[in-house]
């Protein structure tokens, strides 16, 4: 069966993983834009007589604190959207990664180019790169992948879907515009729903088998499980009336065995 990528089931997925937990969710929201605003106030601090040192490390440090909360809220938005029970703590912890920031930050780079250069040949080759690499740093971080494999596998697991996609991240750009509209008090709902509608459609796509089919396996499974249960009972029934009639027997024979004596 073939994976489908529905704008109204992802926007509905997402509202309802909202809501299981809005107020943590706007917490770790707001928590990684204070990070990103309060990581310049030391480099304002130290250079703020040097002008090109203070440029130099502001984009120094700007870009090391953007690569670890965009891997901190990726990892946040996966592990929400396949229901983990592991802890923001955890993820804080799995954050300071070398190698995982390092890949995520080539990733990044690549394919910034890539869409940049698409980008200046009219346009529309920018746009399409932009959504066929648009999970390249989910599978970064969900796998350590190298950057230039992710490329090739976001591309590749877009393929097929790249008007599914367009048509989505539209969808999402005009949602967020709405929570802009609304004294930007929306966007702390809005950004958090977008999150883990790109997140689940990475989910599915990245999958080996359909969301649909892994629910229906195991829903085939438990049923299977249900009635092998009914079986066994059924075979115990028809075993302990033979069993019954067995010791019924054995009990008649007694007597007569001690009279023969």
């Amino acid at each position: 069966m073939e994976k489908k990528i529905k704008v109204g089931e992802l926007l509905s997925f997402a509202w309802e993983t909202f809501k299981a937990n809005p107020v943590q969710h706007i917490l770790v929201l707001l928590l990684a834009g204070a990070v990103q605003q309060l990581a310049d106030l030391p480099v304002k601090l130290l250079f703020a007589n040097d002008p090109y040192a203070f440029a130099i490390a502001n984009i120094l440090v700007s870009m090391t604190i953007g690569v670890l909360v965009g891997i901190f809220m990726i990892s946040y938005a996966i592990l929400q959207v396949r229901k983990s029970e592991e802890s923001v703590l955890d993820m804080v912890k799995s954050v300071f990664d070398f190698e995982l920031w390092w890949k995520y930050l080539l990733a990044s780079i690549i394919s910034g180019v890539i869409v940049m250069l698409g980008l200046l040949l009219l346009v529309v080759p920018g746009v399409i790169a932009a959504i066929g690499l648009i999970f390249v740093s989910y599978l970064v971080v969900d796998y350590k992948m190298n950057p230039v494999d992710a490329v090739k596998k976001s591309w590749e697991m877009s393929n097929g879907y790249k008007w599914d996609l367009f048509i989505l991240v539209l969808a999402l750009a005009v949602l967020n515009a709405l929570g802009a509209l609304a004294l930007f008090i929306g966007l702390l709902v809005t950004i958090p729903i977008s999150m883990f509608v790109v997140a689940r459609a990475y989910d599915i796509l990245s999958s080996d088998e359909p969301a649909q089919d892994k629910e229906e396996s195991k829903d085939d499974e438990e049923e299977g499980n249900e009635e092998e249960g009914e079986q066994e009972e059924e075979n115990e029934e028809n075993e302990s009336p033979e069993e019954t009639e067995d010791e019924v027997e054995d009990e008649a024979d007694e007597p007569r065995e001690e009279d023969n004596e």
